[in-house]
């Protein structure tokens, strides 16, 4: 809409697409599995993502005593920064940069992680996001963009203010406390993803939008 003449908005339509859940089964818990809590974050390293801003809660929860390992997949221009920030806290033993991984190596990360967080600046609707969601791993993400359509905070994930270090670790904290927790909004994350993203489902709406589109043209035209 920001991009066009308002008399132009009418001709928009919008309809979210999403994944296939099928091929993200949930999988084994981390119930057994001793600390530390593991927070996994993926996605380009670069300063709109806003990595840097995870680091520091991670320092902040850390400071707090809370056993955390965060887990970076991806790489960018600000690996090398990120990896030099992390030192200058005092947690560089609690973040491990895992770089890039195909598409079929993450599902090893996703499976291992206890918390899944965004801390982007700018988002749409990340597919990540998503996906994790759909393993039911509970999601910590900014309150931007369409990530709020995903997020119910408080039911099946939480949402924080962007770039509040301090809410998102009050929020990360929360998590950490409660296993019980994380799995109750663990099981509403793919409720939502199965009922709401399911690709299938979604071209299937988006087919019958465009259809519906095209007969009013085509009305409009005679």
């Amino acid at each position: 809409m920001l991009s066009c003449d308002r008399r132009q908005w009418p001709k928009l339509l919008y309809c979210p697409l999403g994944i296939e859940p099928t091929e993200f089964i949930p999988g084994r818990n981390r119930r057994s599995h001793p600390a530390p809590i593991r927070l996994l974050s993926v996605g380009r390293l670069s300063q709109e993502k806003g990595q840097a801003i995870l680091i520091e809660s991670v320092a902040a929860l850390s400071s707090r005593g809370k056993d955390v390992q965060l887990h970076l997949v991806g790489d960018g221009p600000d690996r090398r920064w990120l990896e030099q920030y992390s030192e200058e806290l005092g947690v560089s033993s609690h973040v491990v940069f895992k770089g890039w991984l195909q598409q079929a190596q993450l599902m090893e990360p996703y499976l291992d992680t206890d918390i899944f967080v965004l801390s982007s600046l700018a988002e749409g609707i990340p597919i990540v996001l998503l996906e994790a969601m759909s393993l039911k791993k509970v999601c910590v993400a900014p309150c931007i963009a369409g990530i709020p359509e995903v997020i119910e905070h408080g039911a099946n994930g939480m949402l924080f203010s962007v770039g509040d270090v301090n809410e998102l670790t009050e929020r990360i904290c929360s998590l950490v406390e409660s296993i019980e927790l994380r799995e109750r909004m663990g099981e509403r994350a793919r409720e939502t993803v199965v009922r709401d993203y399911d690709m299938a489902r979604s071209t299937a709406r988006f087919a019958v939008m465009l259809e519906k589109q095209l007969t009013l043209n085509q009305a409009n035209s005679d």
